[in-house]
């Protein structure tokens, strides 16, 4: 009986982590998805704001971000999908290399970026990671 029971406990113990890590993968697919979308979005010319279109940008804050219909001069008119629109599960951090937000263009495809930017979502229960990388040109690349 105490063989099973230490069995058993073994892989109890692989199964959480092995949820903890498909949770942090998620978070990082849903986040790319999410930064295609938007990037889809800037290429179609898919605006819901009134003005010159200047591209769809997502915006972060504190392991949350939104996208929005940038129009006007580069200034954030409307919103699209909820707010936030999305966030992260509580257990993991979110830290971009550097800024706030990325503007996706129309036509191009590229970004606002002047260098690549890195998304880190970290777990902070036992540390681990996934990062995002978005280039100028708007290739987005994750690190599964």
């Amino acid at each position: 009986i105490s063989i099973i029971i230490i069995l058993l406990s073994l892989g109890i113990s692989q199964y959480m982590r092995f949820n903890r890590q498909q949770i942090l993968r998620q978070a990082a697919l849903k986040l790319k998805n999410d930064l295609a979308y938007a990037q889809n979005m800037a290429l179609a010319g898919d605006k819901v704001c009134a003005g010159v279109f200047h591209g769809i940008s997502v915006v972060f804050a504190a392991n949350e971000y939104e996208i929005l219909s940038s129009c006007n001069g580069g200034g954030i008119t409307a919103q699209i999908g909820s707010s936030p629109y999305a966030g992260l599960p509580n257990n993991i951090n979110m830290a971009l290399s550097s800024g706030t937000s990325i503007l996706f263009k129309p036509l191009t495809g590229g970004t606002d970026l002047t260098g690549n930017i890195t998304i880190t979502l970290t777990r902070t229960d036992d540390g681990n990671f996934v990062q995002i990388l978005v280039s100028p040109i708007g290739r987005i690349q994750a690190n599964f």
